[in-house]
């Protein structure tokens, strides 16, 4: 199970351990009982036969792109238990961190949907160099879902400048973390 997979992988000092995400396509299918159950062979062939896809890979693809999931669709899990990623630009990865010193803290001046964790990953990347590893063999699985109201204020309205608001907050985010200004608030 997961759990076991995690424990046996637990992630040493400033390393992020990379829980590949993916999302079920087709609601019609969501009567199947062993959705949940599917081992990774299974999902792999769910994604052959497009009932599965890398997460959010229609609608942001920069946020999962690099975790590489063709490799670790190649990969069987038994013999190479990790393998590291390049952080890039919007990378917002399902991690697992060790709770120490090392670690930074959610920038609290993003509230509601968008660019929190995209931003928390930059800081970790960046300001505290930390890696990021793959875990081969176990991921996680979302269903589709209604969009939050946080969502469709922040993306879908065409009537405030909430996106407009965060889009420069982002920016200006990014640049203290490249410049090293910013890492807890």
């Amino acid at each position: 199970d997961l759990y076991t997979t995690i424990a046996a992988n637990l992630p040493q000092e400033n390393e992020c351990l990379v829980v590949p995400a993916f999302e079920w396509l087709h609601k019609s299918d969501y009567a199947d009982a062993q959705l949940f159950e599917l081992n990774k062979q299974q999902l792999i062939a769910k994604h052959k036969a497009g009932f599965v896809q890398p997460f959010q890979m229609d609608y942001f693809s920069a946020g999962h792109t690099a975790t590489n999931f063709d490799k670790w669709m190649q990969i069987d899990g038994m013999d190479e238990q990790l393998y590291r990623v390049q952080y890039s630009h919007h990378y917002e990865p399902y991690i697992v961190v060790r709770n120490d010193d090392s670690l930074c803290a959610y920038d609290e001046r993003f509230t509601g949907y968008g660019m929190n964790k995209i931003v928390h990953i930059a800081k970790l990347a960046i300001q505290k160099k930390f890696t990021f590893n793959v875990l081969c063999a176990g991921y996680i699985i979302t269903l589709q879902h209604e969009k939050s109201n946080d969502f469709r204020r922040t993306l879908q309205s065409k009537t405030n400048n909430r996106r407009k608001w965060l889009r420069a907050l982002f920016n200006t985010t990014m640049k203290e973390i490249k410049t090293g200004v910013v890492c807890d608030l």
